[in-house]
């Protein structure tokens, strides 16, 4: 669709995101924050490079992931930009992602949206194994019984308190927020979080364990901010 509306593509420009923060003041932060959804589960793919490597990740970011949100966004702008009658518009704005495709593939489109969910929380889980193990072998944790279920790959663990903990926190949190559009703005959140703190760690590192110069590690770090 995008094809049709060669102007949409000015959207890869990154002047009106900082035009749009110029001029709307605090909602332009908030709504700026809910753009991270839309390249969310980068961050995740990091914390599988223990099992499958930096070049693999990159590949796929760069090759496949990128592209296909790049395309899959500026269809939606495309298609939001060509509907003229306003009752129609309405309901693409509802969720542009499932109007893109023709009715007899919504459910299918379902089936997908609900199989990459499941996906993405194997990468989360698989982060926080992997994270959890390091913690109790740098002595912050107590020992956790700890199950590896590869004899070859040292990488591949299950931790079941663990799991459970993500379990219970994952219902608490589906019970608290209760509705998709308010896990949507927690999530946004987190997500910024996440980066932020990854950010201010790694200004640790550069300067504390590389020593490197303060203004030399400052530089990425604001730039990241």
């Amino acid at each position: 669709r995008f094809l049709e509306h060669p102007e949409i593509l000015s959207a890869l420009s990154p002047h009106h995101g900082i035009s749009f923060l110029a001029h709307h003041g605090k909602e332009g932060i908030v709504l700026m924050g809910m753009v991270l959804l839309a390249v969310t589960g980068c961050e995740a793919l990091y914390a599988d490079i223990g099992h499958f490597g930096q070049k693999a990740l990159q590949r796929a970011w760069f090759i496949l992931v990128y592209p296909a949100l790049t395309l899959n966004y500026l269809g939606q702008g495309a298609l939001v930009a060509s509907t003229t009658d306003p009752k129609k518009l309405a309901d693409i704005l509802e969720s542009p992602f499932y109007s893109l495709a023709p009715d007899v593939m919504l459910v299918p489109m379902i089936l997908i949206a609900t199989l990459a969910t499941v996906i993405a929380s194997q990468a989360m889980i698989t982060g926080v194994f992997s994270l959890t193990l390091q913690a109790v072998q740098l002595g912050y944790l107590p020992r956790l019984k700890i199950v590896h279920t590869n004899p070859d790959v040292r990488g591949q663990i299950y931790m079941p308190q663990v799991n459970f903990m993500l379990m219970v926190a994952c219902i608490s949190l589906v019970l608290y927020f209760r509705s998709s559009s308010n896990l949507a703005s927690a999530y946004g959140l987190s997500v910024a979080m996440d980066m932020l703190l990854t950010s201010f760690l790694f200004f640790l590192v550069t300067w504390r364990i590389w020593n490197w110069p303060l203004w030399k590690a400052l530089l990425p770090i604001l730039c990241f901010m």
